[in-house]
């Protein structure tokens, strides 16, 4: 189409999607496909700090977003995710802004004509089961979740207007709790500068695993690797898991299960181990 990005036709034909007018309708199935298609990883932000595309880019381009999905079925963290998202949006002729979360996240706020003009909150970079907008300021008392796994975004008492986001994994609270401000957003990843920088860190979240982590709607399960942990969560909420001995049987997972043939998984590793981290635990060894 006329005065369309060129890289918008690669990003729907990734998702296998058609272009439609901006509606929450179409923003729900823009959410439930990218946490299909993109994983959550680290694989690629490990490659390009080894390899020094960082500091010279907070976040890849476009058009390297698109290709590494391609490539090595790379994915990434909030950052990479939701601000591509966010540009994917914004081309398609949503009215969306960044909205920062907590002190080292990022999420999308979109306001929606089909709903009066009111703002929905959305996030496919914190491996949750975020499939749909939340529509916050009307559903005050909203959960979105999938297989014993939560979401939920409360108002904060006496707040100001803050709202709280809050993960409960089998009934049970979990980690991270954030709050945001939805009158507090920014139209640029260049705001997260600071974070992006220390999350770059040598002790950084992400800096000292190997995390993967997709949504597969169609098998109605949830797959996650963190090191050599493998764990499949299903929509009824049981939960099967597996201790990987090696990177055979890593890459075997990521491969069969994943459906990732070319996930740089071997070469995480390598760099990994080159920081003196292992994935494999001397317990599981011993």
């Amino acid at each position: 189409m006329w005065g369309s990005p060129s890289w918008l036709e690669n990003y729907l034909d990734l998702l296998q999607l058609e272009r439609e007018e901006a509606s929450f309708a179409y923003l729900e199935q823009i959410c439930r496909r990218h946490l299909a298609v993109f994983p959550f990883e680290n694989a690629g932000k490990l490659i390009d700090h080894h390899e020094g595309r960082f500091p010279s880019r907070l976040v890849p381009s476009m058009e390297e977003f698109l290709e590494r999905h391609r490539a090595q079925q790379l994915g990434g963290t909030c950052y990479i995710l939701n601000s591509h998202l966010f540009r994917l949006l914004r081309a398609l002729g949503f009215d969306c802004r960044l909205l920062p979360v907590g002190e080292s996240h990022v999420a999308i706020l979109v306001r929606l004509p089909d709903l009066g003009g009111e703002r929905v909150y959305v996030d496919v970079g914190s491996a949750s089961p975020l499939y749909r907008p939340v529509r916050f300021e009307t559903e005050p008392q909203n959960r979105t979740g999938f297989g014993g796994y939560e979401v939920r975004l409360r108002p904060v008492e006496d707040g100001e207007g803050r709202w709280r986001y809050t993960r409960h994994i089998d009934g049970r609270l979990g980690e991270p709790i954030w709050t945001f401000d939805p009158d507090t957003t920014v139209s640029s990843i260049q705001s997260f500068s600071k974070a992006i920088y220390r999350s770059y860190q040598p002790d950084g979240a992400f800096m000292t695993i190997l995390r993967c982590q997709v949504w597969q709607w169609e098998r109605s399960r949830s797959l996650s690797l963190v090191n050599n942990r493998f764990s499949i969560r299903h929509q009824d909420g049981a939960v099967e898991k597996r201790t990987l001995a090696d990177r055979k049987a890593i890459r075997q997972v990521m491969e069969e299960e994943f459906g990732y043939p070319d996930f740089p998984s071997g070469r995480v590793m390598d760099i990994l181990e080159e920081r003196g981290v292992s994935v494999f635990p001397k317990s599981d060894t011993a």
